[in-house]
C-alpha cells in the first residue's frame, strides 16, 4: 500500500510540473498572439483612414509588405517544374504552384487546389508533394500553402485558426493566396499572367490536423471555395503527455468554430476522415481511451453535421454528393502514408488517397453550364458576379474573446 501511495504522490508531482512548464509557454504564446492581433487592429485602422494604398504593395501585421520579396523555390527534384510565391511576412508563409502542362495552360485554364498541411510539419515535403502531383492529374493547378505551423498555435484556438486562414482564403483581402490566384487583374503579383487557374471553375481545399481547421474556415471567407477533405479535424482536441491508449496528463481545448453550423461551406461538400485511435480528437477523451470510437464519432458528427448509428464507419449524406465522415479503424491522427503500397495509397480503400481524391476533384469543379447558372443566380438577385465577389468574415455566432485559463482545461 506504502508503494502504491508513493507512486501516486510521485506521479502528481510530475503531473504538477508538467503543468507548470506548459502553462509557462502558453504565456508566452499568449503575449505573441496578443501582439499580433494589436499589429493587425494597427493595420485595419489604416485603412479605414482610407491611406492612399499602391496596388503592388498590402498590408500584412501592420507591415506594409512588397511581391517582389518571393519565397525561395523547393527542391526541383521533388516536383518540377514548380512555382512559388508569398502572401505574408509570417514565418513560413509561402505558397508553392504546380500544374501539368497537358492539361492546365492559358488557353484551357483549371480549376484550383489548395493543401495546407499540420503542425511543424516543414515548408515543403514528399507528402506535399504526392498531394499537389495526385491533384494535378486530375486537372487541377495544385498549391501547398505555408503557415506559422508551430505546436502553440492551437493556443490561439478559434481565433488563431480563423486569422490564419482569411489571410490564406479571403479573395478580397489584398496579397492573400486566393487574392493573387482568383483576383488579382493587375497581375500586380505576376502570377495571373503564368498560372493557368480560373478559379470560377471551381477551388478545393484540403488539409490535415491544424491545417485541417485553417481549411475547414476558407469558406467563411471565400464565395469560391466548392468543395473540402480534412483530416484530423475535431471540435475538442487534447494534448496528453502518454497518447492513447494511456491517456493521461492530458489537457484539452474547445474548438467550436468547427461545428458544422459554423462552417459557411455546405456539409453536401464536406468530407472528414479521422482515425479510431485520434488522441487528439477523441480517442483520449476519456481515462486510459475508454469508448475511445464512439468519442472519435461523436467529434465527426459534430463537425460534418451528419448522424449516423455508432455501429457504423462511415456516414454521408443521402444524395449523390457522398459528403459526410469516415472513421479509420486502427488509425491514429496521422494516417496519410504516402509510401508506395500502403493501405492510404490503395484503390480500393474507401478513405484512401485514390477514391477521396476522386471524390474532391469531381465535387469542386464547376462545370461551364452551373458557372453560367450561379453567374445568373448572383446577378438576379443584385450580389455581385463570384469573380468580383467580396468576401466577409463569418456572420454566424462570434469567436468569445477567453483568456488563457479559460480556454485550456486539464484532467
Amino acid at each position: 500500500m506504502t508503494n502504491i501511495i508513493c507512486t501516486i504522490q510521485s506521479s502528481m508531482m510530475w503531473s504538477r510540473a508538467l503543468v507548470f512548464i506548459l502553462i509557462s509557454l502558453l504565456g508566452l504564446a499568449s503575449s505573441k498572439a496578443a501582439e499580433d492581433v494589436a499589429n493587425l487592429r494597427g493595420s485595419d485602422e489604416a485603412l479605414a483612414r482610407h491611406e492612399p494604398v499602391d496596388d503592388t504593395i498590402w498590408w500584412e501585421q501592420g507591415r506594409m509588405l512588397r511581391p517582389d520579396t518571393v519565397c525561395p523555390y523547393p527542391d526541383s527534384t521533388n516536383l518540377s517544374p514548380v512555382r512559388s510565391g508569398q502572401y505574408g511576412s509570417s514565418t513560413g508563409d509561402c505558397f508553392y504552384m504546380y500544374w501539368d502542362p497537358t492539361k492546365c495552360n492559358m488557353k484551357s485554364k483549371c480549376p484550383l487546389y489548395v493543401y495546407v498541411d499540420g503542425t511543424i510539419s516543414g515548408d515543403f515535403d514528399d507528402r506535399d508533394t504526392v498531394f499537389m502531383k495526385e491533384m494535378a492529374a486530375r486537372g487541377y493547378v495544385a498549391v501547398t500553402a505555408d503557415y506559422d505551423d508551430a505546436s502553440m498555435g492551437y493556443i490561439d484556438g478559434c481565433q488563431g485558426f480563423e486569422r490564419k486562414s482569411q489571410k490564406i482564403f479571403d479573395d478580397s483581402t489584398v496579397g492573400s493566396v486566393l487574392h493573387q490566384l482568383c483576383q488579382d487583374d493587375n497581375n500586380a503579383f505576376g502570377h495571373r499572367n503564368d498560372v493557368p487557374v480560373d478559379c470560377n471553375k471551381g477551388v478545393a481545399v484540403n488539409g490535415y490536423s491544424q491545417g485541417s481547421h485553417v481549411t475547414a474556415l476558407a469558406g467563411n471567407f471565400s464565395p469560391l471555395v466548392t468543395a473540402g477533405l480534412y483530416w484530423g479535424n475535431g471540435n475538442r482536441g487534447k494534448l496528453c503527455a502518454m497518447k492513447y491508449p494511456a491517456c493521461s496528463m492530458c489537457g484539452s481545448m474547445d474548438v467550436p468554430c468547427m461545428n458544422s453550423n459554423q462552417i459557411e461551406l455546405p456539409k453536401e461538400k464536406r468530407r472528414y476522415i479521422n482515425g479510431d485511435k485520434d488522441s487528439y480528437f477523441g480517442a483520449c477523451e476519456n481515462w486510459f481511451g475508454r469508448n475511445n470510437r464512439n468519442n472519435v464519432i461523436d467529434q465527426l458528427q459534430a463537425i460534418s453535421g451528419m448522424t449516423c448509428p455508432y455501429s457504423q464507419n462511415n456516414c454521408f449524406s443521402p444524395n449523390p454528393n457522398q459528403a459526410g465522415y469516415y472513421v479509420a479503424i486502427g488509425e491514429t491522427h496521422d494516417f496519410m502514408d504516402v509510401t508506395p503500397g500502403s493501405f492510404f495509397m490503395n484503390i480500393y480503400n474507401p478513405w484512401g488517397l485514390p477514391q477521396t481524391f476522386d471524390w474532391l476533384a469531381e465535387e469542386a469543379y464547376i462545370r461551364q453550364s452551373e458557372e453560367k447558372m450561379r453567374s445568373y443566380d448572383a446577378s438576379s438577385t443584385g450580389m455581385s458576379a463570384p469573380t468580383s465577389a467580396v468576401a466577409q468574415p463569418p456572420t454566424s455566432a462570434p469567436t468569445v474573446k477567453q483568456s488563457i485559463w479559460q480556454r485550456l482545461k486539464w484532467w
